[in-house]
């Protein structure tokens, strides 16, 4: 073991500990947004209650504002929208801590993630370096890390992910018949639960199967056996569904109208989809079998008649492709690109076109890590059928399957993931992207020559960060004047990266010292950027949007006491929802059927011999005091901004 490899080991070791360190101290256990008020809803009601339902005070006044929207109401019982695993996993942390077991959950997964990162470019390369370089741009130049102090599962989700295809991959080269069965029963086993933590993790499902109906010949067996191993997940995730919404099918959100319409666009897009896997399933078996001239003509011809039918029969065929071409370069280079008359909740638009969520930009894929252009290293490597061939197509399969569905849902999932600042639905990539840049950035090793040495790396690093707080600190002081480092910039060294990827085939960078010390500048750029404004942007305003929703909790908790009926906004859920800890304590959103149940809601409450309190605009309270509410008093607790907090009294 060299000692470049031991003190990476360290350096993991010690950005683990620091990690659970910064965690426990430093993060604000607030919610991002409706997802993690949710969340903490489900884990309260399941802790107090066992079950699927979510306990929302005393049942004595049944009325429709008690249903939050995103909420389903299924025999009597109110029931969330997202699965339970996550909430009934976290549950012994729940009880220890709080909402904060939920952050403690995801903070535990990561080590999971980068413990099978680890494992699984072991596996693929034989290559302990590889394998550690992997972990480290994971940790240092993606968005990984702000996702693992989170109260929503997306990285329990993405353990489960990797642990599916870490299962895939010893099945595939297993040396016996029964290590291969096991392995692959294990892939699905784990996959299959997968979905019951986030519904999207069922995207996992052709990375597992496609390897093995691909291969020469067919695999048949480890496909069936995969698909067997999902069968006891997906009863869970189906008989839950079923209790919550009456639905059998391990894939519902229940009524929660977006999302459901973004699954059931994507059913729509799986046609030609199926149709794509199909025609490379041909030309496999063809290349395979050494097809002439004659046989790869009428394999064409077999494409191209195969669209056009298509086109014709399915009419949408069209306006699908068009769509997700659209989206995908909205979402994966240039987020400004979005029409102008495309307006989600909460999301401004600049005079540049910028997407602005609480003040800050979100950023495409490209423009949150630009470093992403050296993957075209790779994609040659598997267009020209290299040694490391299998290898890197298993590796490009599941990235390849949720950008499809994300850039596809791109609008419907409110511009890929509504106030993040980056594209949360492709977290699923990043271990995969990790691995790739760290896999390119050995190959151009070996073609481009050796780094230009410490001292130089580490000036290119120091100016880039120099480069970066010049541009996004200094003297800034409007946000459009963030649009250009933020969204330009980016851009801007990805193209120039791709320009010496380009120059690097053509050219043999050894012989030209200058262009070799160019290729790997920008590369060093690209990645350091990428980390910084990961770190110093992305991060410290998701923070602040916890922060700030944690105070506004904690202040709402201060004023209403256990045993009350608290009405709200629908679009204030996210203050309120903390209010769930307290005993007997009933939400109540009237706006839900336009205060029509609210003066009976009231009245039931206050016979009940409970308190009522509301948060309202200012306004809306004068309209209240002269309207449903005339007879009422109202008694001011808490005043926050344009709202106000008030007790109302008979």
């Amino acid at each position: 073991m060299t000692l470049m490899i031991k003190t990476k080991i360290v350096l993991l070791v010690a950005l683990v500990a620091a990690h659970l360190a910064i965690t426990v101290t430093t993060v604000a256990p607030g919610y991002m947004s409706i997802d993690e008020a949710l969340y903490h809803w489900m884990a309260e009601s399941f802790s107090r209650t066992g079950g699927l339902a979510l306990v929302n005070g005393s049942e004595e006044c049944a009325s429709p504002e008690l249903r939050y929207p995103y909420n389903t109401l299924h025999n009597g019982r109110l029931y969330p929208p997202v699965p339970y695993l996550f909430p009934v996993l976290a549950w012994p942390f729940y009880k220890m801590v709080g909402y904060f077991g939920l952050f403690v959950v995801n903070a535990l997964a990561f080590i999971g993630v980068l413990i099978f990162c680890f494992l699984i470019t072991q596996r693929l390369f034989q290559d302990t370096n590889l394998s550690l370089n992997s972990c480290l741009l994971l940790i240092f130049c993606t968005y990984t890390w702000e996702y693992s102090q989170a109260a929503w599962p997306h990285m329990l989700s993405l353990l489960f992910l990797l642990a599916a295809f870490y299962a895939l991959i010893r099945s595939y080269w297993a040396s016996t018949r029964r290590v291969k069965a096991l392995w692959a029963v294990l892939a699905g086993l784990i996959a299959g639960f997968a979905p019951s933590v986030r519904v999207d993790a069922i995207l996992v499902f052709p990375a597992l199967f496609l390897p093995f109906l691909f291969a020469w010949p067919p695999r048949l067996l480890e496909a069936l056996l995969v698909a067997v191993g999902t069968v006891p997940g997906l009863a869970v995730a189906t008989m839950s569904n079923y209790v919550k919404f009456g639905m059998l099918t391990p894939l519902s959100y229940g009524g929660y109208r977006p999302t459901a319409e973004a699954y059931s666009a994507a059913y729509e897009a799986m046609i030609p989809a199926a149709g794509v896997v199909l025609l490379a399933l041909v030309a496999v078996r063809a290349r395979k079998k050494g097809l002439g001239r004659g046989g790869k003509i009428a394999l064409g011809m077999l494409g191209v008649g195969s669209c056009v039918l298509a086109g014709f029969f399915l009419p949408q065929l069209t306006e699908i492709c068009r769509q997700t071409i659209s989206n995908a370069y909205m979402s994966l280079v240039d987020i400004t690109s979005l029409d102008r008359s495309v307006f989600f909740s909460a999301m401004e638009r600049s005079p540049e076109g910028g997407v602005v969520y609480a003040g800050a930009y979100k950023k495409a894929l490209l423009q949150s890590l630009p470093f992403l252009a050296v993957l075209l290293v790779p994609v040659i490597r598997v267009a020209q059928g290299d040694k490391d061939l299998p290898e890197l197509v298993l590796l490009f399969l599941l990235p390849a399957v949720v950008v499809g569905y994300a850039t596809y849902s791109f609008l419907q999932h409110e511009a890929g993931g509504g106030l993040c600042l980056n594209l949360r639905y492709l977290l699923p990539c990043m271990p995969f992207f990790s691995i790739l840049t760290a896999y390119a950035a050995r190959e151009l090793q070996n073609s481009w020559g050796s780094f230009p040495g410490l001292v130089w790396t580490t000036l290119a690093c120091f100016l880039t960060g120099a480069a970066y707080f010049f541009l996004t600190e200094w003297h800034v002081t409007r946000l459009t004047a963030l649009e250009y480092p933020l969204l330009r910039v980016p851009l801007l060294i990805a193209l120039v990266l791709l320009v010496f990827l380009v120059l690097g085939m053509l050219v043999d960078l050894n012989r030209v010292t200058l262009l070799r010390v160019g290729a790997w500048t920008t590369l060093t750029v690209a990645l350091v950027w990428s980390g910084l404004v990961a770190f110093l942007y992305d991060y410290p305003h998701h923070r602040n949007v916890r922060a700030a929703n944690y105070i506004l909790g904690e202040r709402l908790r201060a004023v209403v006491p256990d045993n009350a009926i608290f009405f709200a906004g629908t679009g204030l859920f996210v203050s309120s929802a903390k209010l769930v800890t307290k005993d007997r304590l009933t939400l109540a959103y009237p706006a839900v059927d336009g205060f029509e149940d609210f003066p009976q809601l009231l009245s039931c409450g206050l016979h009940a011999g409970r308190r009522a309190f509301a948060i309202f605009p200012q306004e809306l309270w004068k309209d209240l005091a002269s309207g449903p509410l005339r007879s009422y008093t109202f008694k001011p607790v808490l005043v926050l901004g344009d709202f106000s907090v008030a007790e109302i009294l008979r």
